[in-house]
């Protein structure tokens, strides 16, 4: 009988996993980044922890996960279930954002550290069979030069991954895309077997029962999820009705405009924040 998880693919339930088990991110980071045991994260640093905003009336999800390990490195972990037709170039931008704030006044460029973007969508994005696809910057006539190790791209595709039988797991990855894709529907053999493969995951299946089972968290959860989508649903429907005083102040009609239509795409707020380069203050204008 299945244990009718609440899903890895909630975005919420994604980053609360990580955030209360930070040695599950590194489980994770390790079989996608790291699968050959080259080089291994040990310790990692949660810097975006927070689930929701800090003030009483910021009730929006923050839930992209942001982490640094004991070597510097910095890694930016997103799921996305809902196809996006800008998710690429949001990407790009957030990729730049994770090079461009690593320096402060007085810093040197020697002091950036490498970044490592990791992409985990249910839908169809790569032009390629391949569940996993890895980027770095090439020499275009001589792919075999890489211009620097210091910036990876990498999409997991979780419709490209077709395995249904948890005996056929030859590897951490194929298990870790394995629980996210099949979370809700596991079963109590099933786990056992992902258990013995990777022992990490017996914490990952007792938060997720915590969350599922018991009433008031997944009340709690719903009622995040439903707080942030009616949030975003409510600053789209008075970019349309022309309420926002921010115009008035000199912030380009552009950037209100691509913010609305990126809104109606279901992209979330704090995303919508970094592409259109409206700033917190600015928000609370809007608002």
């Amino acid at each position: 009988m299945s244990k009718n998880f609440f899903p890895l693919t909630n975005d919420l339930m994604f980053k609360i996993l990580f955030v209360k088990e930070p040695e599950l991110l590194i489980s994770i980071l390790n079989s996608v980044l790291f699968p050959d045991r080259e080089h291994t994260i040990r310790n990692i640093k949660i810097l975006n922890p927070e689930l929701v905003g800090s003030s009483p009336n910021d009730k929006r999800s923050y839930l992209d996960i942001r982490a640094q390990d004991e070597d510097g490195k910095i890694f930016h972990v997103e799921i996305q279930v809902a196809h996006q037709s800008s998710f690429i170039k949001r990407s790009m931008y957030y990729l730049s954002g994770l090079i461009r704030d690593q320096l402060n006044r007085g810093s040197m460029y020697s002091d950036l550290k490498p970044v490592y973007q990791i992409n985990i969508v249910d839908f169809d994005l790569i032009p390629s069979e391949n569940f996993h696809s890895k980027f770095k910057f090439r020499e275009e006539s001589n792919p075999d030069i890489i211009l620097t190790d210091d910036v990876e791209i990498h999409f997991l595709e979780l419709g490209k991954f077709v395995k249904n039988d948890v005996r056929d797991l030859k590897n951490n990855l194929e298990i870790w895309l394995y629980v996210l894709k099949h979370t809700s529907e596991l079963e109590e053999e099933e786990m056992k077997i992902l258990v013995d493969k990777t022992p990490d995951l017996s914490k990952a299946f007792t938060i997720l029962e915590q969350y599922s089972n018991d009433p008031q968290k997944r009340n709690e959860l719903e009622a995040k999820l439903k707080s942030d989508r009616d949030y975003a649903y409510d600053l789209a429907a008075r970019f349309e009705a022309g309420e926002l005083q921010g115009v008035e102040k000199g912030i380009e009609k552009e950037k209100f405009e691509s913010a609305r239509r990126m809104l109606e795409e279901g992209l979330r707020l704090d995303v919508v924040l970094r592409i259109t380069g409206l700033s917190e203050k600015d928000l609370k204008d809007l608002i």
